[in-house]
């Protein structure tokens, strides 16, 4: 037994049922191993659960990164709706994972939710440093009419929070209707 089959396994259960329902015993089963092995790589569910969520994290945090890389000959505006649109690409192109970080946001016990906030944290500080590049080259460029970038930043990450929301709510093509909509309420506010 590896340890990444393990890991790979509580995804899946953890997705499927979530934290409170997936116990050591249920991952166990599904990987074809006795309960108490999993011990030899994760002392408690706590920290099983804990490293499934920092891969995804990770997995959240390089996506953006090659997005921004790829893009970084781009305008301002270009980055950032790549950026935006890029929740949609990220999430459609992995069910299991938006129902992993979907279920996690809403169903996490409060006692573990402190353990998990720092990838969560992480994750979000590397996604900030590109909408913060993307937005101060946009202003010091006259793209973007000038404001201030922490703001803005934080504008923007509650809108991402709110587009990653919509995907539960709506198919793939009102999805997509509506956050082409926000976008371009959000180029309108940035060229005022």
């Amino acid at each position: 037994m590896s340890k990444q089959k393990v890991l790979d396994t509580a995804f899946e259960l953890f997705s499927r049922d979530g934290y409170t329902e997936t116990t050591l015993k249920s991952i166990a089963v599904a990987v074809g191993i006795k309960a108490p092995s999993i011990y030899a790589h994760f002392p408690n569910k706590e920290e099983l659960y804990l490293e499934v969520y920092r891969q995804s994290q990770v997995e959240y945090g390089e996506f953006f990164e090659q997005f921004a890389h790829a893009g970084a000959d781009r305008s301002p505006a270009e980055r950032l709706h790549q950026i935006l649109f890029g929740i949609g690409e990220f999430y459609l192109s992995r069910p299991a994972l938006f129902a992993f970080h979907l279920r996690h946001l809403v169903a996490t016990p409060t006692e573990i939710q402190g353990v998990v906030s720092g990838a969560f944290i992480t994750a979000e500080e590397r996604l900030r440093d590109l909408i913060h590049d993307a937005y101060t080259t946009g202003c010091a460029d006259g793209s973007f009419a000038p404001g201030n970038a922490d703001d803005f930043c934080n504008f923007f990450l509650c809108l991402m929070d709110g587009v990653f929301l919509q995907m539960r709510h709506y198919d793939a093509e009102t999805f997509m209707a509506r956050l082409n909509s926000v976008w371009s309420q959000v180029i309108t506010f940035l060229n005022r």
